[in-house]
């Protein structure tokens, strides 16, 4: 396998919420180098969640986002606490943001928007909410949560595309949704058939 490999650890900067390291490493040509990544304290987990109603409408918070000073459009999402399982995660994660409860949690997926320095591996979960959730949402200001909307598959794609949704959290989920809807559909007319190239097998 061609790769870096890691020499020594080597932890330049941490704080209560996570760690950056410079590892000292061997480069694939043989030769010393360091590697920056960066991981939080509680580990590699997160959790993203993609709420549906039952007219398939779906839910996007509008949250102020330090790093960039701006807002974004994104399907609620956070990081695992110490020894939380993934569905843990995204139950508590969800109802935090939204007050919200979903009537069903589905695995779809897994995204790893980052994996250059990023290690973070967060599970992606369809909830299906009851149509009430519609009136029911009350967002979290203190997470800078300006603001909620419903909108259908294709107006999120839309938006997608134009460039509005920008978080690669979200992108994700969003393909991945957009898959689990075409393979569930084939799965149902019997005609699933996922073929891959033979050095992914």
């Amino acid at each position: 396998m061609i790769k870096f490999e890691r020499v020594k650890e080597v932890v330049a900067y941490e704080n209560r919420r996570l760690t950056v390291f410079d590892d000292e490493v061997r480069r694939p040509d043989g030769q010393p180098g360091t590697y920056f990544r960066v991981r939080y304290k509680n580990g590699t987990g997160g959790a993203v969640i993609v709420p549906v109603l039952p007219d398939g409408r779906m839910l996007l918070l509008q949250i102020h986002r330090y790093a960039f000073d701006d807002a974004s459009m994104e399907f609620p999402r956070g990081s695992a606490r110490a020894n939380e399982a993934p569905e843990e995660t995204a139950a508590r994660e969800f109802t935090e943001e939204t007050s919200l409860q979903a009537t069903e949690l589905i695995p779809i997926g897994h995204c790893r928007p980052d994996t250059s320095i990023m290690q973070v591996d967060a599970a992606v979960f369809l909830a299906r909410l009851p149509a009430a959730a519609e009136e029911a949402v009350k967002v979290q200001a203190l997470e800078a949560i300006e603001s909620h909307v419903w909108l259908t598959r294709e107006q999120i794609m839309r938006m997608a595309y134009a460039g509005t949704i920008r978080d690669g959290f979200t992108l994700s989920a969003l393909s991945l949704y957009s898959a689990y809807l075409l393979c569930s559909e084939e799965a149902a007319g019997s005609t699933l058939a996922l073929e891959f190239p033979s050095n992914l097998a």
